[in-house]
């Protein structure tokens, strides 16, 4: 495999923590601004990485805030001289971004997972007492193909709903291509693509212990969960990735500085 540019440690994963993100994140979306945010992890690198389909490529350039999901991602950043506090995943994003948006008097938009997943996270996650804002619920079938018009329509209904911010659980690339879409029609938007975050808010499926979260070993907890999804992924495909992306690191570290994105 063959690294097409230094992506992403140009323009650089941002260096903030998960409070610093949702302040950020908040204070953006009052100014009327919005951010395609992409929580990265090994496997989602091995595709944005490498692909070089016209559609890959306009994803990497609609992302406007990029987080450090998975471990490798966090050494990475160390290794090209650009280090990060540490991980910042969807799941830790989801609950406390959706709080304080709706205390701030925002509206939320949860969309994709399984039946009952946007419902029952929606449950969970609403703060005790009064909020000033609104969290609603949608679901769509999203095609394969990120040229179908499904994906704009989708967007279009729910921009309808007039939402701040938009978390989308429909897994990589589709929750991706859906926050194309959702920029192209509103760029004053935030999306935010959580794969299984709802699931994981909504109690269908268990986080691992923070013990594995913290060391990078939570892959191995979701592995024993799921075998069957996830070894082939894990195992064979995002494994041989490891090496090259902490290579490119290193030799991002000897390159000129660019411009950044993220901060």
């Amino acid at each position: 495999m063959r690294r097409q540019d230094p992506w992403p440690w140009t323009p650089g994963l941002s260096p903030l923590t998960p409070e610093q993100v949702v302040e950020m994140l908040i204070a953006a979306s009052r100014q009327g601004v919005g951010h395609h945010v992409l929580t990265l992890n090994l496997d989602i690198y091995r595709h944005l990485a490498y692909l070089t389909a016209p559609h890959a490529q306009k994803l990497r350039s609609s992302y406007t805030l990029l987080l450090a999901d998975g471990m490798p991602l966090v050494w990475g950043a160390a290794l090209a001289g650009r280090p990060v506090p540490g991980r910042v995943t969807g799941a830790d994003l989801l609950p406390i971004l959706t709080r304080a948006a709706l205390s701030a008097g925002l509206h939320v938009h949860y969309t994709g997972g399984p039946p009952g997943a946007a419902e029952g996270a929606a449950a969970a996650v609403i703060p005790e007492g009064r909020c000033s804002g609104r969290l609603s619920t949608s679901a769509f079938r999203l095609a394969r193909d990120p040229a179908d018009p499904c994906f704009r329509e989708a967007a279009g209904s729910i921009l309808a709903d007039r939402p701040d911010v938009v978390f989308a659980a429909y897994g990589f690339p589709k929750q991706d291509h859906l926050g194309v879409a959702v920029r192209d029609l509103d760029p004053s938007s935030t999306i935010i693509g959580c794969g299984a975050s709802l699931e994981f808010a909504a109690g269908m499926v268990r986080r691992a212990p923070a013990a594995l979260q913290r060391t990078g070993l939570e892959w191995v907890f979701r592995l024993g969960t799921d075998p069957g999804r996830l070894g082939r992924r894990y195992l064979v495909e995002d494994m041989p990735v490891l090496v090259p992306l902490l290579r490119d690191a290193v030799r991002a570290r000897r390159q000129p500085s660019e411009g950044r994105i993220n901060r």
